[in-house]
């Protein structure tokens, strides 16, 4: 969902605002900062990992899935 609540593609962001969001949180949004609890390279590994969430077909949902159990 976007920010706004409304539902479709959030808003295009470069790998260096999402390195930003992931670092410093989203205030009064409920997005944690990151910054002084995870080194850069895994902030970095963060937003990889959320620019490959939307591409997930149905095996690598389940599999992130069963790795939490």
């Amino acid at each position: 969902r976007d920010a706004g609540g409304s539902g479709g593609d959030p808003p295009a962001r470069t790998d260096g605002e999402l390195f930003h969001v992931v670092s410093r949180g989203i205030r009064l949004s409920g997005m944690p900062a990151f910054e002084r609890s995870e080194p850069e390279d895994v902030r970095w590994a963060l937003v990889a990992f959320v620019r490959r969430l939307p591409k997930l077909d149905d095996a690598g949902r389940a599999a992130l899935a069963a790795a939490e159990e």
